[in-house]
């Protein structure tokens, strides 16, 4: 499995359009986008699920349209034909790469040095064949990937088994080529006014940095900290201290939620507790007009002790 750099693998829900268009842009969109390759002679259909197939050429490989779309829908209409012939571009440069990579994978040396490592929404890596590993963010799996200048591949079992390598190895080789070549932008800014984060930026590999937050000291309190991974480019960390984290949670999953929905590459909509090398999921429900949180019960019997 393939995706180029702006077009990162991601779940699309029912109707996965309608949380990003109204009828008319969408058709306005599917319009765009049939017309990008009729232009280049290219039959095209586009299922539900937005996956994209090219008719008579199943050497093409499918592609998601989710996170195209919300690239457009964070831009004007104007916009819409450039990004989509960026993100089309930069798909046909895949096909160097893909030559390349089939005639080198099973060579250690080359596969080594294009390992990391991404987050991606558990149920968008259902695939048996694909090289994954568990993590405890409740709704993700951790990717191996091919990590190139203009597209990223998720690493196929069968291939990963040829080197002879551990888990443990593979693990360590990805989060180390993912520190060298990623490094994250860190800034503490204020969100929804009043709320003070730490705010980690890259644009594909921000949320993988979920996995070492031990290594930054300065983000985390006495009692860890409250973490999003919305999408790919953003990881959030709030540090929790005291009781009045209380205070911001409600706020937080809003937050959360809202850059889920916008993305591209979303990840999950959850606030997530982190603890001494551990994630713990809050999760929530709408009753009525009010927002109902269940927070993670080791949460309450840690930082809330005496309420236990």
């Amino acid at each position: 499995m393939w995706f180029s750099r702006r077009n990162q693998g991601t779940s699309a829900p029912e109707q996965w359009w309608s949380l990003l268009f109204s009828p008319s842009q969408y058709e306005d969109f599917l319009g765009l986008v049939r017309a990008y390759f009729e232009k280049r002679g290219e039959q095209i259909t586009i299922d539900d699920g937005a996956i994209l197939r090219i008719v008579g050429n199943p050497e093409k490989p499918n592609m998601g349209l989710y996170n195209l779309a919300q690239l457009c829908h964070q831009a004007e209409y104007e916009l819409w034909p450039a990004i989509l012939e960026e993100h089309f571009e930069n798909l046909s440069k895949t096909e160097a790469v893909l030559a390349d990579l089939k005639a080198h994978k099973s060579d250690f040396s080359y596969a080594a040095s294009h390992l990391t490592l991404r987050l991606y929404p558990q149920e968008g890596f259902a695939t048996p064949e694909t090289k994954v590993f568990s993590t405890n963010l409740e709704g993700t799996v951790l990717v191996l990937m091919f990590d190139f200048p203009s597209s990223v591949h998720s690493v196929a079992k069968n291939d990963a088994a040829v080197w002879g390598k551990t888990d443990e190895e593979l693990l360590a080789i990805g989060m180390s080529n993912v520190r060298k070549n990623h490094s994250p932008k860190i800034t503490s800014q204020m969100v929804r006014k009043k709320i003070p984060v730490v705010l980690f930026g890259e644009y594909f590999y921000a949320a993988t940095y979920a996995l070492c937050l031990d290594e930054y000291p300065q983000c985390l309190g006495k009692y860890g900290a409250l973490v999003g991974i919305p999408h790919r480019s953003a990881l959030i960390v709030y540090p929790v201290n005291d009781a009045s984290v209380l205070d911001v949670v409600h706020e937080l999953i809003g937050l959360i939620g809202y850059m889920y929905k916008e993305g591209p590459g979303s990840i999950s909509s959850l606030l997530y507790w982190y603890y001494q090398g551990r994630y713990y999921a809050f999760h929530s429900s709408d009753a009525g007009k009010k927002l109902h949180i269940s927070p993670p019960q080791e949460f309450l019997s840690t930082v809330f002790p005496d309420n236990a």
